[in-house]
């Protein structure tokens, strides 16, 4: 099955890797019925310094469906960390082939199961799973290559990577979107500015899954009080989940503490130290209400709850945490870099699964081994700030980028997705930050906002992912 792609690249003037890192697949998967053929190519592609020397590779997985239609839609695709690889959208959430589990609330060992995709958004566009540099394949030349570990930097590399993809491919006259989760938001909403303004390739829709477009938004700080009342409905959801506080239904809990946190909580942490004692004791009384912390507790994070204090004291227990990618998780506080119950349920299977089905299924198998699921490393090194500028100083945020991009093309599309069990970027959050876009009133309906009974990676669920794909097929329908 397994076909090396010569000639092309000896006719290509674009930088794509020697033939021994391009193999091409025929597969089929099958929805409702309906047999759908696609070709599965991986391939690498070298990157150039200003010198135009090679210093680095990009690799990257792409899903063609079989079909007489030559303008059908392409979709770049990337997980955020930054650090991570773009597996998690390609084998949870997009691709043909998905990952299975009994449940992603409870660690499962060996042997995993992949199955076909009953969601995959094959049937509506192309698909392009990019790994940036430092994770899945995708590697520097040299250790101090660290440019790559930059906003800028991540961006035009991966900007050059599509630009050069679909000019290999002669895709330039297929609608083109974007697709990024978490971090991935980020770099989706700068890359669509990078894009349009340096590539001349404009763009119809970009896909924001668990958005983080403003950092600000999400960490707080002694005097950015505001993601503290972001983070309480998100909160309010957990407690209820798990039984620590009383509600008709996960709607009315939602409601009541959206109501609570647009209101008397903000305007009490706006107040800092200068809040009367009546103040505090009512806005005390109302958390404990809302949120299931007892006040002592309360006490001691000064009613300001973090989301990793409320991980840690829900259960009032050294030994028992909730998760932070999926609130209704538990587990124990593991001492690890990422100490998160509910990452580590899912992320057991999608690594040996990654490892297992690029080698095996999609017959691509490099010295290197093995896949980079998400780097510690590439994340340590990332530099979040641009020039030492009065513009760069602050939360690092892709918002302007976003405006500029919808600004140049007010047919740009925006869907916005969120999970109410995430901790990590809290649903309204992410509103906060795409309500702040401040753009014209004539292209906000360009944006589409939903949200699902899950987590950061709320797609892993079927019930959730089926909901999740119908959204999705409307979208690029329109």
């Amino acid at each position: 099955m397994k076909r090396l792609c010569l000639f092309i690249l000896l006719i290509c003037r674009y930088s794509f890797a020697s033939e021994e890192e391009v193999t091409t697949t025929q597969h089929f998967f099958t929805i409702d019925g309906q047999s759908y053929p696609y070709q599965a190519i991986c391939q690498s592609y070298e990157t150039k310094d200003k010198k135009g020397e090679k210093d680095g590779k990009i690799f990257s997985i792409s899903y063609v469906l079989e079909s007489t239609d030559k303008t059908r839609p392409i979709t770049f695709i990337f997980n955020g960390g930054p650090g991570s690889s773009s597996i998690w959208l390609h084998l949870g959430a997009f691709g043909p082939k998905k990952l299975q589990l009994d449940s992603e609330l409870v660690m499962q060992t060996a042997p995993y199961n992949i199955r076909d995709n009953s969601f995959s958004l094959l049937t509506e566009s192309d698909l392009v799973f990019i790994d940036p540099i430092g994770t899945g394949f995708s590697k520097t030349d040299e250790v101090e290559n660290d440019h790559f570990y930059s906003i800028d930097g991540d961006v035009s590399s991966i900007g050059d990577f599509i630009e050069n993809y679909i000019s290999l491919h002669g895709r330039w006259n297929s609608p083109k979107y974007l697709a990024g989760e978490s971090y991935g938001a980020f770099r989706a909403a700068e890359l669509a500015k990078y894009l349009q303004e340096k590539k001349g390739c404009f763009l119809d829709g970009v896909i924001l899954i668990s958005n983080a477009t403003d950092l600000g938004s999400i960490c707080p700080s002694i005097t950015n009080v505001v993601p503290y009342s972001l983070n309480l409905p998100s909160i309010a959801m957990a407690a209820y989940y798990h039984g620590f506080i009383e509600g008709v239904d996960l709607e009315d809990v939602r409601s009541r503490a959206e109501k609570f946190a647009n209101g008397p909580y903000i305007e009490a942490l706006i107040k800092g130290d200068s809040i009367s004692t009546e103040m505090e004791e009512d806005i005390r009384n109302q958390l404990e209400e809302l949120t299931g912390l007892d006040r002592s507790a309360l006490e001691q994070c000064n009613n300001r709850i973090s989301t990793r204090f409320f991980q840690e004291a829900l259960f009032k227990s050294d030994e028992k945490m909730i998760g932070r990618y999926d609130s209704r998780c538990t587990g124990f506080a593991s001492g690890t870099t990422l100490d998160d119950p509910s990452f580590f349920n899912a992320n057991a299977a999608i690594t040996a699964l990654a490892n297992d089905y690029i080698r095996k299924d999609l017959e691509f198998n490099p010295k290197e081994t093995p896949y980079i699921i998400l780097s510690f490393d590439v994340n340590h090194k990332w530099k979040f700030h641009r020039k030492s500028n009065w513009e760069s100083i602050g939360y690092p945020n892709a918002l302007s980028s976003l405006r500029s991009a919808m600004h140049m093309n007010p047919k740009l599309k925006l869907f916005v997705a969120s999970g109410y069990y995430d901790l990590a970027i809290p649903y309204m959050a992410s509103d906060f930050m795409i309500d702040h876009l401040n753009i014209p009133k004539s292209i906000r309906s360009n944006i589409t906002k939903k949200y699902y009974e899950g987590g950061h990676m709320f797609y892993l669920e079927d019930r959730v992912h089926k909901v999740f794909a119908e959204d999705l097929r409307e979208f690029f329908q329109k």
